[in-house]
């Protein structure tokens, strides 16, 4: 489904991740980025406020470190493998999240 009466999201993130327009622009998501096939993915997920998106993405990042563990995957580091996870927004406002050795996001 597109949404078709709102503003489109930026050229170049269509051009990455053609399957965007699925997403409805005036909520925030949650983007992966497998950093092994070098390839986003969709999250699926849809928040009204950037603080649930920054919380779920924390969540996705504490996932990923039970499947893909610092120890094995190199973490979130340059040359870690480790999947990345981003927060998208509202015209096309796009941050990744990280977390701190504190286990606090930035």
């Amino acid at each position: 489904m597109t949404h078709d009466n709102v503003p489109p999201w930026p050229p170049d993130l269509r051009r990455e991740i053609p399957e965007v327009d699925q997403l409805d622009p005036h909520k925030w998501h949650l983007l992966g980025y497998d950093t092994f096939a070098r390839e986003y993915y969709l999250y699926f997920l849809a928040f009204d406020t950037e603080m649930e998106a920054r919380l779920a993405a924390e969540m996705a990042l504490w996932d990923l470190e039970d499947t893909q563990p610092t120890q094995i995957s190199g973490g979130q580091g340059e040359r870690g493998i480790q999947d990345r996870v981003f927060v998208i927004g509202p015209g096309g406002e796009f941050y990744r999240i990280v977390l701190d050795y504190d286990g606090d996001s930035s």
